[in-house]
């Protein structure tokens, strides 16, 4: 049973991994706050990469589509504005 386990956390990192390693914003960010606080910080950030993109992706395999018109502008809206948030952070010395 914890071999399931072992597996499935194994296949949430890689993921995370693969997608903080990308060009963009959070390989910047991964790059930057381990330079500056060490592999943990790394880690840290694959993680939190990990928990917004598990509920992205069950999202889309239950059919994001099939959400009312409203709901998907929330969805929509909600993640420009965490871009804009994210953009500017960055800009800050």
């Amino acid at each position: 049973m914890w071999q399931a386990y072992a597996l499935l956390a194994a296949s949430f990192f890689i993921t995370s991994f693969s997608g903080a390693m990308q060009p963009g914003p959070v390989l910047v960010i991964t790059i930057e706050e381990s330079l500056r606080r060490g592999f943990v910080a790394g880690l840290l950030i694959v993680l939190g990469h990990a928990i917004v993109e598990v509920p992205l992706a069950i999202a889309v395999l239950m059919g994001l589509s099939m959400l009312p018109p409203r709901v998907q502008a929330l969805i929509s809206i909600s993640g420009g504005l965490l871009l804009c948030y994210m953009g500017l952070s960055s800009l800050k010395p």
